[in-house]
């Protein structure tokens, strides 16, 4: 299923995730800045999402062109970035993962039934967004993340 915003080159798809199994099913919005921007509406949805569907994991996100360089480990358990906004359930979340977290410098926390959402700025444009996610991406580590390298080898290479 895909659908396209009117006016506009934002689209949202729904697609299946691992092989079409029943609940794995994934969407994106991909909405261009001008639309992201005028609607605040969008931010209220992801929040309305993770409330009441209470997802594994979900996030919003910001394409840099720093990450472009990087392949990552595959695999739908764990997130590949700390994004703008993130949403970890408590089962991806361990305690003291969810613990260390508190500590990093996170624009605003949300505690859900189910989950958390982890904000890193007050907008998706400050200029600070990306340093703060290498920032958080450090000190969560690979035991939230998967790995990533510049060469796929290396990805191979681990265990």
């Amino acid at each position: 299923f895909v659908m396209r915003l009117k006016k506009s080159k934002s689209y949202i798809n729904f697609h299946n995730l691992k092989g079409g199994l029943p609940g794995n099913v994934g969407f994106d919005f991909v909405i261009s800045k001008n639309n992201f921007k005028k609607e605040e509406k969008w931010v209220q949805l992801f929040h309305e999402i993770c409330r009441d569907w209470s997802p594994y994991r979900a996030f919003i996100s910001k394409s840099f062109p720093e990450r472009e360089i990087y392949m990552y480990e595959t695999g739908f358990l764990r997130p590949k970035e700390v994004e703008w906004m993130n949403y970890w359930s408590n089962e991806l979340l361990s305690k003291e993962l969810n613990d260390s977290l508190i500590f990093l410098n996170w624009y605003k926390i949300t505690k859900l039934d189910k989950g958390y959402l982890y904000q890193l700025t007050a907008d998706v444009d400050d200029n600070d967004v990306y340093l703060m996610s290498e920032h958080a991406r450090q000190k969560v580590g690979e035991e939230l993340l998967y790995r990533r390298s510049e060469d796929l080898d290396d990805l191979e290479d681990w265990e």
